[in-house]
């Protein structure tokens, strides 16, 4: 429909003046009318294919949108599965880290076990061969191991022995599982024998030393071996022995240090 022709038409229909132009405009006016009718007719009858349209439009973007439901909430579950194998794999990992931790740490605490039995042998066979240089360096090797285990658990202050013990007895963190326990208690034990047998070795070792500094000051023979002995004993021991030798002259002690 043309709006505009509509109003000059009727804008010419009031400046109107001539009668025989009404017929001529009266035709056009049915002409317009019909043609506007048809445009309508043509306009309903296409109405039922846009509904059906809209409806199928509506139909498949309805069915898109469910579509897209289903695979969100998939997208979700997995993405919540996944969350969950992340935390457990972390709990994993933090439990393997640990593992690793306490096996390092039974690793080096075997380790020195081995080393301060080592020296413990040496000691023994020393004394056995009456060679106390070599049993007094064994004896120094021992308490440099115990020293480092003493460093690699963390200085307590308390022998490794002690520390094994507390270990096993329930103390720090507790091994996830019974033959775990068993283990840590095993090698407390070892430590306690080994840690028995050194100071009864060294003991001996001191007895030999101080035996030989009594002879070789008796002796007067300040370059005997014990002499040397002396002065790698800690100077308690060497202060207990000089108070047992108060005879000794200041000229003999001098010389016992500098042998």
């Amino acid at each position: 429909m043309d709006v505009g022709s509509a109003v000059l038409d009727v804008a010419a229909l009031r400046q109107l003046t001539n009668p025989a132009d009404i017929p001529r405009l009266l035709s056009a006016a049915l002409v317009r009318e019909r043609a506007i009718d048809t445009e309508l007719e043509g306009m309903l009858g296409r109405r039922e294919a846009i509904q059906a349209e809209m409806l199928e439009m509506t139909a498949s973007t309805s069915e898109a949108l469910q579509m897209l439901a289903v695979e969100a909430e998939a997208l979700e579950e997995s993405t919540a599965g996944s969350a969950n194998l992340a935390q457990r794999v972390s709990s994993q990992v933090r439990a393997l880290d640990a593992t690793q931790t306490r096996v390092q740490g039974a690793l080096s605490h075997i380790a020195g076990l081995l080393g301060r039995a080592a020296a413990v042998e040496g000691v023994a066979r020393a004394l056995a061969r009456e060679d106390y240089e070599a049993a007094v360096h064994c004896v120094d090797e021992y308490l440099t191991l115990e020293e480092q285990t003493l460093a690699a658990l963390g200085g307590s202050g308390a022998s490794p022995t002690a520390v094994a013990g507390s270990k096993a007895g329930g103390a720090g963190v507790a091994p996830p599982a019974e033959h775990g326990v068993g283990s840590v208690a095993c090698l407390a034990g070892v430590s306690a024998e080994q840690a028995a047998a050194f100071a009864q070795h060294r003991r001996s070792v001191e007895e030999a030393v101080s035996a030989c500094l009594t002879a070789a000051v008796a002796a007067g023979d300040h370059a005997a071996p014990g002499g040397g002995l002396a002065l790698r004993l800690s100077e308690g021991e060497v202060r207990a022995v000089l108070a047992q030798r108060r005879e000794w002259s200041q000229d003999e002690i001098s010389r016992l240090r500098l042998a």
